[in-house]
């Protein structure tokens, strides 16, 4: 079963009462870790504590719930559930990016289904990083490597070498087309020989025949057939002020 780890924060206590006990009745997936009382308590908690939802009211003394959210000091992870006794709120409650919006009295069902929701989307998020990771089979077995790991890959004959970051390097009986097939748009072609991740891309030069400058100042030739698209490419891949 996926657990999921939840807070709740209202400042009516009947009603995070109420909420902690249709969740352990009608959502025993869902772990109540802490209740406050106002959003203002419940900051450092949830600076330190990782969770998945917050089960959150709006009306609230001094700070209300979208306010909280719009000041939080620290980076949101987890997904967010308004639980509220007002209708009007519900386009501004997306707004905020919450997952749902309950009305009071709560209702088993809608309690579920924004529970389900709250599933789905922390699943999408958790294959889109998996989906960021390259599965590679060598000699010596199988290596799972990040991309944001991956300066660039090298081909020479019919052995690819991934280099890493980290100076690193992985041997692969590959061809540079066989990793383009399965790779984002964060890589990119810049010549026969060379695959570079574009998110290690430092700059780039047109002379001495064109030169693509990554991290670690690994400097690698850029075709002249290629270096018109590389440079739209790049135009697109980062700000240029």
């Amino acid at each position: 079963m996926e657990f999921l780890k939840a807070v709740i924060i209202d400042d009516e206590e009947l009603s995070r009462k109420n909420v902690e006990k249709l969740l352990d009745t009608f959502c025993p997936d869902v772990q109540v870790k802490a209740q406050f009382d106002s959003s203002l308590s419940a900051v450092e908690f949830l600076r330190v504590t990782d969770i998945d939802v917050l089960f959150l009211d709006i009306s609230m003394p001094i700070v209300n719930g979208f306010e909280f959210l719009e000041a939080l000091p620290f980076e949101r992870t987890f997904e967010v559930i308004f639980v509220t006794a007002y209708d009007e709120y519900v386009l501004k409650a997306l707004r905020a990016g919450a997952v749902d919006y309950i009305l009071k009295p709560i209702s088993v069902k809608e309690l579920q289904e924004a529970v389900s929701k709250v599933k789905v989307k922390r699943r999408t998020k958790n294959d889109s990083v998996l989906s960021r990771k390259l599965s590679v089979s060598h000699s010596k077995g199988v290596s799972i490597v990040d991309y944001d790991n991956i300066l660039y890959f090298e081909v020479n004959d019919d052995l690819t070498t991934i280099h890493l970051i980290n100076s690193q390097k992985v041997y692969v009986s590959k061809s540079l087309k066989d990793f383009q097939s399965v790779l984002d748009g964060s890589f990119y072609r810049i010549h026969k020989s060379y695959l570079i991740n574009l998110a290690h891309i430092q700059g780039y030069t047109q002379q001495e025949g064109g030169q693509a400058i990554l991290k670690n100042n690994v400097k690698l030739p850029i075709s002249r057939r290629t270096m018109g698209e590389f440079v739209e490419t790049l135009k697109n891949f980062v700000k240029t002020v």
